[in-house]
């Protein structure tokens, strides 16, 4: 999975703390391979979200799980667009 984050102007603070405890938290799930975070070069405001799962059955766990809502929640204050979510499958 991957997401494209664009944060409003001023709140990349709040957003790496946010970013910091959803990936803490995300990387501690049964089935997470990994969950990591970057900042565009250049630009403080955009963010990428890089997410690996085991298998689907750990995806779906992941996206219902209360850390990843609350996290949502409390970025959807912050971002300027809405995010861009991607799934991908192995080829």
């Amino acid at each position: 999975m991957t997401t494209d984050l664009r944060i409003k102007e001023n709140e990349e603070q709040a957003a790496i703390g946010i970013l910091d405890a959803l990936a803490a938290s995300s990387r501690a799930e049964q089935g997470c391979v990994s969950y990591c975070y970057y900042r565009a070069k250049g630009d403080k405001a955009t963010y990428f979200l890089l997410e690996k799962w085991e298998d689907k059955a750990a995806f779906a766990r992941h996206r219902e799980s209360a850390h990843l809502r609350s996290g949502l929640d409390a970025l959807a204050a912050l971002w300027e667009l809405p995010p861009a979510f991607k799934a991908w499958i192995e080829a």
